[in-house]
């Protein structure tokens, strides 16, 4: 009878040892795959931004990359993986582009030409991650943050007038 009662002892340490292995364990790849999601979401969502603000006018830049960044968080509504922000202000940087030449027979001064705006669009996103385990051995600071900064170029057009060609 003794032997019996110490071998369902024995296996129960034996269990409660490997659940308090494997708990922290599956934990920790959890939070791993939490920031590896986390880090490519935030990518996802500046890569947006960059590519939206690049598309519109460029004074319009920094509005049209907040609300891409708002959508970004509607349609994200967990507490782990949330808060998208833009983390710096929306750059643009125009670069010097030739005026269109004066009217000639192919382009008569009453008709509008189209000048692209050449330059380039930062962006720079940032996201919160909130982990179960991995904070504890990195300082105990929560959330994490990571950044994203995406770099794209214009591709906007606006009309020329005549207003243009007398300058």
């Amino acid at each position: 009878m003794w032997k019996i009662n110490r071998r369902k002892g024995q296996s129960l340490v034996e269990v409660v040892f490997a659940i308090s292995i494997l708990v922290p364990t599956f934990l920790l790849l959890g939070d791993l795959y939490l920031v590896l999601v986390g880090t490519r979401e935030n990518e996802d969502v500046c890569r947006s931004a960059a590519r939206a603000a690049a598309a519109g006018a460029p004074e319009e830049a920094s509005r049209i990359a907040a609300s891409m960044v708002d959508f970004s968080n509607s349609h994200n509504p967990g507490s782990i993986i949330s808060n998208f922000k833009l983390a710096a202000p929306v750059s643009v940087k125009l670069e010097k582009t030739e005026q269109a030449a004066t009217p000639t027979q192919d382009f008569p001064a009453d008709k509008d030409e189209l000048a692209p705006i050449r330059g380039t669009v930062d962006v720079t996103t940032e996201v919160e991650i909130r982990t179960f385990l991995l904070h504890y051995f990195y300082g105990g600071k929560q959330p994490f943050t990571f950044k994203s900064r995406q770099t794209c170029p214009l591709s906007y057009t606006r009309m020329l007038t005549q207003a243009d060609y007398l300058k």
